[in-house]
């Protein structure tokens, strides 16, 4: 299951007139094309725009009668590629009985039943279409296209869909930064992150309606504020159209709001360090800034990963903050071997950032959907087996880097492997943040000082298992340091996935960011 749909984009009717141009193929990929009106065979344009459609794709000519009038009016080459390869994820006929024409009006319980009959009968075609294939698509069309054509320039423009709201496939503004096009318009696009926005490399105007759940005031605000810091070397422009709205039912938005913000909150930061193998595994490597070829850190720190891996870059930001504040080589091995067992954006809409939050019927489905869906991979990365992958790393590392101390952290399912290691004395001293499923004997198996970040309501690690654990660490206490810590306000992830646009949960990750640190300042 994926970001759900916004209505305006589901929405909507089509544009008067006839397309003027006709299917061609560029690469694998069957598109419209409409030849610059100066354009001959021995002088062919020079110039192109590719404009990604919404989530209909062909099937309404709405986005070729637009490329008609762009094409018209700066006489280039225009192309609107069928990225969904003849099966868009959705039909307009099917939704449109079932949507608003206008802000503020609510559905009745029959259009809500319709509405959710169609999205669970559109599945497979949703899961189809999943964020990384129809990213890669649109990136591989514009190569294609280059590889093709041979332009001078091209422009590429999204919409809604094509802009970023569909399964965060962010085709324009993934285009964007990429550099393989010369500008990008983005038409009130879905939900980004601060993150991805800040790795644009291209001119971008944004076009962006006034009220939009998708976009909020303060992230526009903040993207505004990122694209103006570079605005000397990057052109941009953001225009805001008065009366015009983006909305969705309130129940959805605050759905997609919860869980994708997790993740888009996050501080716009890149990584500082590298991928390097160690032993079989590949992994980030962040190396002390004292270090040297001949005089190497003789300290580091591993940090395993959530189920994510390193799919998002949180753990490698954590860890170069880490290292950073203590100057150790930092460690973020790949347990997952490329193939992590669920992915952010499918989960993101199904979790809540502070406790208390009921899942709604809708949620509850898209979570079992998820798991379900996921189910191989999560077989395939069960507990068991990352935590021998964990300690076959920290062996590796022992074997090629001879560290005379090593820490180790381990998130969410990362926590399972880090608490592994903390029972076999391969690490000098471990931090387990929420961990995952572990047990009574295991944790009496521990044989490290340990450092518990723990959230006050989390599914893997209730309130008696916790406190049966810390009876368990306390009764040995004299002889093997122990301490945990309990933050309030918080769920599972909160120290590696924190929604920072939340006092609390910002507060909350600082604290086991600074727990973290002084632990290992202490004990490392």
């Amino acid at each position: 299951m994926s970001i759900p749909l916004c209505e305006d984009c589901i929405k909507g009717y089509r544009l008067p007139g006839e397309p003027s141009g006709e299917m061609a193929t560029i690469g694998a990929f069957k598109t419209y094309f409409r030849k610059s009106a100066s354009s001959t065979n021995s002088e062919p344009s020079k110039k192109a725009v590719v404009l990604f459609t919404d989530a209909f794709g062909l099937t309404i000519p709405n986005t070729q009668l637009i490329g008609d009038s762009l094409g018209q009016s700066l006489d280039v080459d225009v192309y609107v590629p069928d990225i969904f390869e003849g099966k868009p994820p959705l039909s307009h006929p099917d939704l449109a009985p079932f949507t608003a024409d206008q802000p503020g009006i609510t559905l009745s319980l029959k259009q809500k039943l319709g509405w959710t009959w169609v999205m669970l009968k559109n599945l497979p075609g949703i899961a189809m279409h999943r964020p990384d294939v129809v990213k890669k698509r649109a990136e591989a069309f514009i190569k294609a296209l280059k590889e093709a054509k041979h332009y001078d320039r091209i422009g590429a423009v999204g919409y809604c869909l094509g802009g970023e709201v569909y399964f965060r496939c962010c085709a324009a503004i993934h285009i964007a930064t990429t550099g393989l096009v010369d500008a990008v318009v983005i038409a009130h696009p879905g939900p980004t992150s601060r993150q991805e926005v800040g790795r644009i490399r291209t001119p971008t105007s944004w076009v962006c309606a006034e009220e939009d759940v998708w976009l909020s005031v303060a992230n526009r605000e903040q993207y505004h504020a990122i694209l103006s810091a570079k605005s000397e070397t990057q052109a941009f422009e953001s225009h805001v159209y008065p009366g015009s709205f983006s909305t969705v039912r309130l129940e959805e938005a605050n759905e997609l709001k919860r869980g994708t913000a997790r993740y888009n909150a996050w501080v716009f930061r890149e990584p500082s360090g590298e991928m390097v193998p160690i032993g079989s595994f590949q992994s980030y490597f962040r190396k002390s800034s004292s270090g040297t070829e001949s005089e190497p850190s003789k300290k580091a720190i591993v940090l395993f990963t959530d189920a994510f891996g390193l799919t998002i870059p949180n753990t490698q930001l954590i860890g170069d903050s880490l290292g950073q504040s203590l100057d150790v080589d930092i460690y973020v091995p790949d347990l997952f071997e490329g193939k992590p067992p669920l992915r952010h954006e499918d989960l993101a809409p199904f979790t809540a950032d502070q406790p208390g939050v009921t899942l709604s019927l809708k949620q509850k489905l898209g979570w079992l959907w998820t798991a379900l869906k996921s189910f191989p991979g999560t077989i395939a990365n069960r507990p068991d087996v990352v935590r021998k992958r964990g300690e076959a790393f920290v062996k590796a590392l022992k074997e090629a880097k001879h560290d005379d101390r090593i820490g180790v952290v381990g998130y969410c399912l990362g926590g399972c492997a880090a608490i592994h290691i903390a029972t076999t004395a391969l690490a000098d001293t471990v931090v387990i943040a929420h961990p995952g499923p572990t047990s009574r004997e295991e944790v009496g198996r521990i044989r490290t000082p340990t450092s518990w970040a723990c959230a006050e309501e989390d599914m893997w690690l209730s309130v008696a298992n916790r406190d049966q654990y810390e009876a368990i660490l306390r009764a040995k206490s004299e002889t093997q340091a122990f301490e945990i810590h309990v933050y309030p306000g918080t769920t599972h992830g909160f120290s590696v996935r924190p929604n920072l646009d939340i006092p609390q949960l910002k507060q909350a990750y600082e604290g086991a960011l600074q727990q973290t640190t002084k632990w290992f300042q202490e004990t490392l």
